[in-house]
């Protein structure tokens, strides 16, 4: 994380850690030279009304209508809805709170918008308050903030209260260069957003030619020979195999009475694998015992095996096991475990690849039946799958490899920025780190 905070920070702003004048607080101890004020002293609160039902719209006539937090994106919202005659509006710039059900979210107005009576708009005094400055510390106030919320079934704030929520008011250049660092890490890890999306586009777009032509420049496409199959068109000296032809299949389970949530060997299932191919253990981190798992005749994972979920609602979801913990990893009865029979005919790395193509995906959704949804092992054992030589299958894993190493090192510097916001959030609020060289410039900018 230090490399992502100097490629920020060096030669651009100076942080110092600040062990000086503290006082003590109704919010916490805070730099002697910040006051606490009251939220309604400084900004203008307009709580929303909602209009007529009958003049909402989606044909985009009038202001687009926030109800509520339901369109709150990461920093502004995105409408579903519009509406003709708006009875309550938030201005650009505007910082939106909501103020029911939940309590204490906050998106920024990149707009007007007609506001209902789930949102309130905050207007900063721009004199005495920095918009930015406000909207950061209500993200970092949100806890305290839903305290406040009253009501039995779904809570909600009054005006009155967001007019007497106490904040910290530092000098205005001070909150200018505290918003200016806030927004300098979340404008990079925007931009990391944008890369990530953009090599999953060109990874689902590579897998589509992969699948099709081979490893072939797509200048060279339309040279290579095609043969039309039941799974769509590959190249002439391609085969077509039953997925049940070259690989095993294994299924797990867990001890009686559940698994465990503090310690033992790891148990995977249906939850644990995401939307784009990763194992997302730390959310519900779900084990089994060390001596549990010794007894396992089958579910036992090892590297080069495909993890498929089999049923509930993210059947087909499958990971590729590069590497286990000397623990090891085990699966439970939501997972298939799919293992190559021998590695001279079949890539393992292949088989994780196919497993997220729309070659697989067009079967997985016509095998997909019953209440809760599922593939059976006889249903999966008859997926048609294509079987290119050897040497094509390795080169093929390896381009595709390339872009999962890209796409996992843009996450690791995204969750890099995300801690040192978080970090930097909660000591720039509290004057726990002064940002003194930007104190100065913003002085310098405004005489």
């Amino acid at each position: 994380m230090s490399s992502v905070k100097s490629e920020f920070f060096q030669n651009k702003m100076a942080i110092d850690n600040i062990t000086g004048d503290f006082e003590t607080t109704e919010i916490g101890p805070l730099p002697e030279d910040w006051q606490v004020v009251r939220l309604g002293e400084v900004a203008d609160l307009i709580m929303g009304q909602s209009p007529p039902s009958n003049t909402y719209n989606t044909a985009m006539k009038g202001l687009p209508f926030l109800q509520g937090k339901a369109e709150f994106g990461n920093i502004h919202p995105t409408p579903i809805k519009w509406c003709s005659q708006p009875l309550k509006t938030a201005q650009p710039n505007d910082i939106l709170v909501s103020v029911r059900a939940p309590v204490g979210d906050v998106n920024l107005a990149n707009r007007e918008y007609c506001i209902g009576r789930g949102l309130s708009a905050i207007r900063a005094k721009q004199k005495i308050l920095d918009t930015y400055f406000i909207y950061y510390h209500l993200l970092l106030a949100k806890e305290k903030l839903e305290e406040e919320g009253t009501g039995s079934t779904f809570k909600s704030i009054s005006k009155r209260v967001l007019q007497e929520f106490p904040i910290p008011l530092p000098p205005i250049h001070e909150q200018r260069a505290i918003a200016r660092v806030l927004r300098t890490v979340q404008r990079a890890k925007e931009a990391t957003d944008r890369v990530i999306e953009a090599t999953r586009v060109l990874k689902k777009s590579l897998m589509r030619h992969l699948f099709t032509y081979g490893p072939v420049p797509l200048t060279e496409a339309e040279r290579v020979p095609l043969k039309e199959t039941e799974i769509g068109p590959i190249p002439e000296h391609w085969q077509v195999v039953r997925l049940g032809e070259v690989v095993q299949f294994q299924t797990g389970k867990r001890e009686k009475g559940g698994a465990r949530t503090d310690s033992g060997v790891f148990s995977i299932g249906g939850e644990h694998i995401t939307e784009h191919g990763q194992i997302d253990f730390l959310s519900s981190p779900k084990y089994i015992s060390h001596e549990f798992f010794r007894c396992m005749v089958t579910g036992k994972v090892q590297p080069g095996d495909t993890l498929v979920v089999k049923d509930g609602a993210r059947t087909g979801k499958s990971t590729f096991i590069r590497e286990i913990p000397i623990t090891g990893i085990a699966v439970n009865e939501h997972i298939f475990i799919i293992r190559t029979t021998n590695q001279n005919t079949l890539e393992a790395e292949f088989v994780g690849f196919l497993f997220r193509s729309q070659v697989a995906w067009e079967q997985i959704r016509s095998a997909y039946h019953g209440i809760i949804g599922g593939i059976n092992r006889r249903e999966i054992a008859n997926f048609h799958f294509p079987l290119p030589p050897i040497h094509e299958q390795r080169e093929n894993a390896s381009i595709l490899q390339a872009v999962d190493q890209k796409i996992e090192a843009e996450e690791r510097r995204k969750q890099a920025l995300e801690e040192l916001f978080k970090t930097l959030l909660s000591h720039l609020m509290t004057g726990k780190i002064r940002v003194y060289d930007l104190i100065k410039e913003n002085e310098e900018e405004s005489l």
